[in-house]
């Protein structure tokens, strides 16, 4: 998973960093809840990636407005589910 750019910025490389850490490092430990998850994850992240990629190479204006609110839907999710996460992980390992 590489970071994507936009507008010069690396968009969340920490959070695609701890994820691939997370997966090596604690990777025993994970629930399979945690795994199904995390493969949802990184699946929204691919569907971003491809979205901002159609959006970059769109030059019909209809299909820029489309990859605009197709973009932020999936930024949406790939948030949401990023909550998700961290939500179950901080329930799973409280002491």
């Amino acid at each position: 998973m590489e970071a994507i750019r936009y507008g010069g910025y690396p968009y969340d490389s920490k959070i695609s960093n701890k994820l691939r850490r997370a997966m090596l490092k604690e990777e025993r430990k994970m629930s399979e809840e945690e795994r199904e998850l995390l493969a949802e994850i990184n699946e929204a992240y691919r569907e971003m990636a491809t979205s901002f990629s159609h959006f970059e190479s769109a030059t019909d204006p209809e299909l820029i407005e489309y990859y605009t609110y197709k973009f932020k839907a999936d930024q949406i999710k790939y948030g949401y589910l990023i909550r998700c996460m961290k939500k179950l992980y901080y329930s799973h390992h409280r002491s």
